[in-house]
């Protein structure tokens, strides 16, 4: 009865490592399946995990090349700005110097019409003032050659003629003595009263 005790205990240790070792085995299984899954899973994961860091990475160097064309654009904005600025400027400058050139030169035209009117009226003026002397001189000449003449006749004396009724002397041919015609010496006819024939001027 004892041996069969010993015998059972015996075989019921014995079943009972083997199912420890089946459960252990088993659980290694699991353990090891579950170990497999998980490192699938997690293989997974950080397949996800590099793709997602790569698709972050490739937005963030979209978003800085978006930014940097963003800046460039800007740059390029300010600087047709500011070229258009300086052509605007350049061009008021020479619309500004034109119109000062155009001044200065319809000034010095103005100038020049000025000192030619000038000229103009000042050479009138000096052949106004020489016609003016040389008609005075003239006429100087002419009342000196009468006086002269007038001398001679006084002093030289020589005949007209006169008429009965006129108040003229006249020369030999002239016409108003033809009906009446009498001889005179031009100092006594002067002296007498008469004056010169118009028509003849003796």
């Amino acid at each position: 009865m004892v041996e069969f005790m010993g015998n059972a205990v015996m075989k019921f240790r014995v079943l009972s490592c083997v199912l420890a070792a089946a459960l252990c085995f088993g659980g290694l299984i699991g353990c090891s399946g579950s170990s497999g899954e998980t490192s699938l899973a997690d293989t997974g994961s950080v397949e996800q995990s590099d793709e997602a860091a790569k698709a972050a990475e490739e937005a963030k160097r979209a978003e800085e090349e978006a930014l940097a064309k963003a800046e460039a654009d800007r740059k390029a904005a300010e600087e047709a700005a500011a070229k258009a600025e300086a052509d605007r400027k350049a061009a008021e400058e020479a619309a500004a110097q034109a119109e000062a050139e155009k001044k200065a030169a319809e000034e010095e035209a103005a100038r020049v019409e000025a000192e030619r009117k000038a000229a103009e009226e000042a050479a009138k003026a000096e052949a106004e003032e020489k016609a003016r002397q040389e008609a005075a001189a003239a006429e100087a000449a002419a009342e000196a050659q009468a006086q002269a003449e007038a001398q001679a006749e006084d002093t030289n004396g020589y005949t007209v003629y006169i008429t009965e009724t006129g108040k003229k002397y006249h020369s030999g041919g002239c016409r108003h003595v033809k009906k009446s015609k009498i001889a005179i010496d031009i100092n006594d006819a002067r002296a007498q009263g008469y004056e010169p024939c118009s028509v003849c001027n003796p």
